[in-house]
């Protein structure tokens, strides 16, 4: 009998990560608590996917609040990038985010073999550029990767044990601008 498409729970976000507030390093959102799962040697084969949900709350400065690129990691290789998205010129205090989506490995192997394919992959907040005010309407939401077609990841090797991550970089350092992961989970489908 077939296990395809049974979902495995293997990251669950249940308290607030430290914001990631005044700095244009990538940093981790998730917090200690969630920083416990690591996909084992050989866990990966073809057509397994890993799927993502994550929430918060972000703020940006007014009129030039730069970029904001999120990414899912896996030991030191970011197998799903956003891309640097831009963000609502008009200033965001504290709305709420969320970012979705799934990972299809697609090749599978020793050294930089291992790839994944971002499928259905979204930024929802009103801190997206062009977003209506909350009282007018709907949040925006960035398609990704942002500004540019899906392509495969950058390969890791899959015969060693990857710690699983969930980054941030801001293009700009600023007090204003801040995000925080407040909730989420990763699941795998088993095969």
């Amino acid at each position: 009998m077939s296990s395809r498409g049974f979902r495995e729970r293997v990251l669950e976000v249940y308290e607030d990560g430290a914001a990631l507030v005044s700095s244009a390093s990538q940093t981790s959102l998730l917090p200690a608590s969630a920083r416990e799962f690591t996909v084992g040697a050989g866990y990966f084969r073809i057509g397994k996917v890993l799927a993502f949900h994550m929430s918060g709350r972000i703020s940006t400065i007014a009129t030039t609040p730069g970029t904001l690129t999120l990414t899912v990691r896996l030991g030191s290789t970011d197998i799903f990038t956003s891309g640097a998205m831009t963000l609502n010129t008009t200033a965001q205090t504290n709305m709420h985010w969320r970012l979705e989506g799934e990972l299809v490995v697609r090749a599978v192997g020793q050294t930089t073999v291992t790839t994944f394919f971002p499928k259905g992959c979204e930024f929802t907040s009103h801190a997206v550029i062009a977003s209506p005010a909350p009282t007018a309407g709907g949040a925006g939401t960035h398609m990704l990767p942002y500004n540019t077609a899906p392509a495969v990841s950058t390969g890791l090797d899959y015969t060693v044990s990857q710690a699983l991550d969930v980054m941030a970089t801001w293009s700009l350092s600023s007090a204003s601008n801040s995000i925080q992961l407040q909730a989420g989970h990763i699941d795998i489908y088993t095969q």
